[in-house]
């Protein structure tokens, strides 16, 4: 969220304010400065600004995994013109800042674990699409032919 709007309750005023995002909190207001009432406001979602926003799941590659081990993964972030980009299975290169986040079990708790959760601030992605499988029209089998052997090395 980039800005919030904020309308006053109260059935004569209806007073909106706009407050823009600081240091990552938006303050609700206080106090109405057309009726003067406290603490009547309620957000307004639909005339919020919000950022693009996507998180993306990036695996380690199967060629590189070690036998018997399952593959590794991080959670990347990407926003705004970087949304979308790619698809999954997709083989992607990613340049960003990796981070730390500590994990707050209890929202109202101002006290955090000693368990940080870890992701990856993407800020540019280079990427290669995945390749399709090409299509078996060509190859018709039918009873009268014979199947073809495995020596014929036929991509299947």
């Amino acid at each position: 969220m980039n800005a919030a709007v904020f309308r006053c309750t109260t059935e004569d005023c209806k007073h909106e304010v706009k407050v823009i995002l600081s240091h990552w909190t938006i303050d609700e207001p206080t106090k109405c400065e057309l009726c003067g009432a406290s603490h009547s406001f309620q957000i307004i979602h639909n005339d919020c600004q919000f950022s693009d926003r996507q998180v993306l799941k990036l695996q380690e590659t199967p060629e590189l995994v070690p036998d018997g081990e399952t593959p590794q993964n991080v959670a990347v972030v990407v926003f705004d013109d970087l949304v979308n980009q790619v698809r999954p299975g997709d083989r992607v290169q990613v340049t960003g800042i990796y981070r730390a986040a500590p994990v707050q079990r209890i929202r109202s708790w101002r006290m955090c674990s000693s368990v940080y959760r870890t992701y990856v601030d993407a800020i540019a992605l280079e990427y290669t699409k995945r390749v399709e499988a090409p299509a078996m029209d060509h190859l018709v089998l039918s009873q009268d032919t014979a199947l073809p052997k495995l020596s014929e090395e036929r991509a299947v």
